[in-house]
C-alpha cells in the first residue's frame, strides 16, 4: 500500500488555495493575490490555467496581467487570494509555453565543496549516492551545477559548519559576509 501526501506543512491553507484556483480555472475567472518574492511584495492579477506540482512545490500557471505573459507562481508564496469573478477569454497556450524549465534554469553556477561525513545522507537524498567522491582528507567532495544563486546560497548555508566551499569565489565571499553578519547579531 502506498500513501502519497504532497501537501506542505501549511497544508490546510494550501488545500483551500488549490480548491479556489481550480474553481477559477473551471469558470474561467481571473484571480488576484499578494505575491512574495526576492524582489519584494507585488499585487498580481492573473488568468489561471493550470495547477502545477513541480520540483516538490505547488504552483499556479497563468497569464499575468502585470507582466503581460505566462508565469508560474508558487502557492506557498501567495496570500490574500481571491476570485475576482471577472471572466476572461482563454489564451492559446503553446507547447513552448508549457516548458516550465525556463522559469527555473538560468546560467549554470559550478559548485565545488567539501562536506562532512555527517551530512552524507542529505547529499544522497538530494542528488543520489554517486554525487560525491571521498577526498584525501576523508571529506565528501561534491561538484555540481546550480542555476539559482539564491537557492545555492541558502542550501549551502543550511549545512552550517559541515561544508567548506572551494568554488566559486563569490560564494565563499558571500558565506564569510553572512557569517560575520550572524555573529554581529549575537554580539549586540
Amino acid at each position: 500500500r502506498i500513501l502519497i501526501d504532497l501537501a506542505s506543512w501549511n497544508q490546510d491553507r494550501l488545500k483551500e488555495k488549490i480548491e479556489e484556483i481550480k474553481h477559477a480555472i473551471h469558470e474561467k475567472e481571473k484571480i488576484a493575490f499578494l505575491y512574495y518574492s526576492d524582489k519584494g511584495e507585488t499585487k498580481r492579477e492573473i488568468e489561471p490555467y493550470l495547477i502545477v506540482f513541480k520540483w516538490s512545490s505547488w504552483y499556479v500557471y497563468g497569464y499575468c496581467l502585470m507582466s503581460n505573459g505566462f508565469r508560474l507562481f508558487k502557492l506557498n508564496r501567495l496570500s490574500k487570494l481571491h476570485n475576482m469573478k471577472i471572466l476572461f477569454e482563454p489564451r492559446q497556450i503553446t507547447d513552448e509555453n508549457l516548458k516550465f524549465e525556463h522559469f527555473f534554469l538560468k546560467e549554470e553556477i559550478q559548485l565545488s565543496a567539501l562536506f562532512d561525513e555527517s551530512v552524507k545522507y542529505r547529499l544522497i537524498e538530494a542528488y543520489g549516492p554517486m554525487c560525491y567522491s571521498i577526498s584525501k582528507t576523508g571529506k565528501l567532495f561534491f561538484e555540481r551545477g546550480f542555476t539559482n544563486p539564491n537557492y545555492l546560497v541558502q542550501w549551502i548555508l543550511s549545512f552550517g559548519d559541515k561544508v567548506k566551499v572551494i568554488n566559486p569565489p563569490w560564494l565563499i565571499s558571500h558565506i564569510k559576509e553572512n557569517a560575520k553578519n550572524i555573529l554581529k547579531q549575537y554580539e549586540e
